[in-house]
């Protein structure tokens, strides 16, 4: 497996970041994620799994998310940011470009 280099945002649209921060900031996301939206019989909305198996795959992704889902994340790394101190020097950029996505201000 080989860590991500940031985290997607949109296709074609990646937040970079060190990669203790990308090991950070799932580690802190994979929890939420499974407990909140998992879903074993609907693969369309088991979000958690491909979160993590795309994260296996070399790829942090919201860009699987639809706008609830993607605002709680948002969410969920601004706590994180808060938190850790890896995430720390990227936090008003990466507030920047999570906020910039259209569905963070989809109602």
């Amino acid at each position: 497996m080989s860590v991500p280099f940031g985290l997607t945002i949109s296709n074609g649209n990646c937040f970079d970041m060190s990669r203790a921060a990308v090991v950070d900031l799932y580690d802190y996301l994979e929890p939420l994620f499974m407990d909140n939206w998992r879903d074993d019989n609907n693969p369309d909305k088991d979000y958690a799994g491909c979160f993590t198996g795309m994260f296996f795959g070399s790829i942090m992704p919201f860009s699987h998310l639809p706008s609830a889902e993607y605002r709680q994340a948002c969410q969920w790394v601004d706590e994180a940011v808060d938190k850790l101190d890896s995430l720390k020097p990227y936090k008003s950029d990466l507030t920047a470009a999570l906020q910039a996505d259209p569905r963070y201000k989809t109602a």
